[in-house]
């Protein structure tokens, strides 16, 4: 055999070879992120409730377009929003607050198991004194030079009417954040989040009103929610280095304890409290992938020299 029909030979394989490169011989890549409260309890000081509303939403996208959904309900029998995945999976049940889409937690080389995809899911059960709050957001990418995620949360707004000269507002609950991510090859990134954040503003100034409060025992003050213990990020684009985070650690390995309180003049007031989970992750080509396009990509470029030196000639 000539050399040009060698490299020819060697350019065709290695074009077929890519035709063949598929989700079977992906590198995972894998991210988690869960937010729960529980004893959630709210006390108005005696004001009246003009109108309140929850909404919750989850969402999930792999390899391509996703799928979301919301829901509505209200601080008495909190709200259910449907699980969203993306993927082929399997998938767990709806409300299943605990990793789903790995064999082992925290997970290593991106994760291990055989079901891949994305979902998003959301649940507060109960009156919203004495409430439990969850949100997950878990994927687990097996598709090279793809991106997939996922994310859920939810929000309660509340409007506020003062009926006396003044009062006081608290709110207290129990709460964990869980952050992880793993890639099975360097390049690729992982990233998980979650965030928690309120206010209570006065509807007439449009301003916030300062609050003080406890977390995990060491005092707060200011104009906004920001449990510093519950906001996370963590992220990897190294095979080998696999964050994993969990607020318990800080907290005597139970939830940590959140209390917060506002001394208020008489008025209408709006108190927002969010919480979201979110995860994003991004694979690259394959090594083998990108072997195999170089190797095609040099035999034709032989093969186009050696036609326009026979031309020549």
């Amino acid at each position: 055999m000539t050399k040009s029909k060698l490299l020819a030979a060697v350019a065709g394989a290695a074009m077929l070879g890519l035709a063949g490169v598929g989700t079977a011989n992906a590198i995972p890549v894998y991210g988690y992120a869960e937010l729960n409260f529980t004893n959630f309890s709210l006390n108005l000081g005696g004001a009246t409730v003009n109108n309140f509303s929850v909404l919750g939403d989850t969402g999930a996208n792999y390899a391509g377009p996703g799928t979301s959904n919301s829901a509505s309900g209200n601080i008495v029998s909190g709200v259910d929003t449907t699980q969203s995945t993306a993927g082929p999976g399997p998938f767990p049940g709806p409300n299943t607050f605990t990793p789903a889409l790995t064999t082992t937690f925290p997970p290593t080389g991106g994760g291990t198991g055989t079901a891949f995809g994305s979902r998003g899911d959301q649940l507060i059960s109960g009156p919203i004194t004495g409430a439990t709050s969850d949100a997950v957001s878990e994927s687990h990418l097996n598709v090279p030079n793809a991106t997939s995620g996922a994310n859920s949360g939810s929000s309660t707004s509340l409007t506020v009417t003062f009926t006396t000269t003044g009062g006081t507002v608290t709110l207290s609950f129990l709460g964990r954040a869980q952050d992880t991510a793993s890639v099975g090859q360097t390049g690729d990134t992982g990233t998980a989040i979650t965030t928690v954040s309120g206010s209570i503003k006065n509807n007439a100034t449009q301003t916030n009103a300062t609050i003080t409060g406890t977390e995990n025992g060491n005092s707060v003050t200011g104009t906004t929610i920001n449990p510093a213990l519950l906001n996370n990020t963590v992220s990897t684009q190294t095979a080998g280095f696999n964050p994993f985070y969990d607020s318990n650690t800080f907290c005597g390995n139970a939830e940590c304890a959140f209390s917060y309180s506002a001394t208020l003049a008489a008025g209408t007031y709006t108190i927002t409290l969010t919480d979201t989970t979110q995860v994003i992750l991004t694979s690259i080509p394959e090594p083998a992938s990108l072997a195999l396009l170089g190797s095609g990509l040099i035999g034709l470029a032989f093969l186009r020299r050696r036609r326009k030196q026979n031309a020549i000639s």
